[in-house]
């Protein structure tokens, strides 16, 4: 890549991986332009995602539920799980999550216990979920983000910035973080 000053670099993750960090979704093109890439390719695989959304009806059933989905974090993403989640007010989470070459038994064992959790929690309703397979990732992209007029909106995205140690050690705090800055709720967590 060429950097502002001119300079051109190697990306990877043995020379100047931090820029190699932030090419793979931590800004783009606000580093440099990238002049030349190599990908790794992959064989045409299919996908399982799970949509899921779960509304609280006060702030302890938000933190608590919450709570235990960034604690969960880790041992989904080492399940081979990612994807995207959002935080609406007055305190609704929804996600969707997909992952390789899982059959939807795979799914409800690593989700379900999550799911079944928030539907005991007081205050937590209308927990819903979907599970769907899908031949392919690109199908399923096409699937998920399809439509025309989309502009963008408000957001604060965390993914590339919420650490394994931090969802691990202070999933509470995390949680507190999250809900105080989705869309200003006027929540006070501690």
């Amino acid at each position: 890549m060429v950097l502002a000053s001119g300079r051109y670099v190697t990306a990877n993750e043995y020379q100047h991986s931090d820029l190699f960090w932030a090419l793979r979704g931590g800004g783009g093109g606000t580093y440099g332009v990238v002049v030349t890439v190599t990908y790794r390719t992959h064989e045409v695989f299919p996908v399982t995602s799970i949509l899921f959304q779960i509304n609280a009806t006060t702030p302890e059933s938000a933190l608590n539920v919450t709570t235990e989905y960034f604690k969960l974090q880790p041992s989904w993403s080492d399940a081979g799980w990612g994807g995207y989640s959002f935080f609406t007010p007055p305190a609704e989470l929804q996600a969707i999550y997909l992952a390789p070459n899982v059959s939807e038994a795979q799914v409800n064992a690593t989700l379900n216990p999550f799911l079944d959790n928030a539907r005991t929690v007081t205050g937590a309703q209308n927990v819903l979920s979907i599970v769907t397979s899908i031949p392919t990732y690109y199908e399923w992209y096409l699937s998920s983000f399809n439509g025309t007029g989309q502009v963008g909106g408000n957001g604060e995205l965390i993914s590339r910035l919420l650490s394994r140690e931090a969802a691990e050690q202070q999933p509470e705090k995390v949680a507190q973080v999250v809900l105080n800055v989705s869309a200003g709720l006027g929540l006070e967590f501690k």
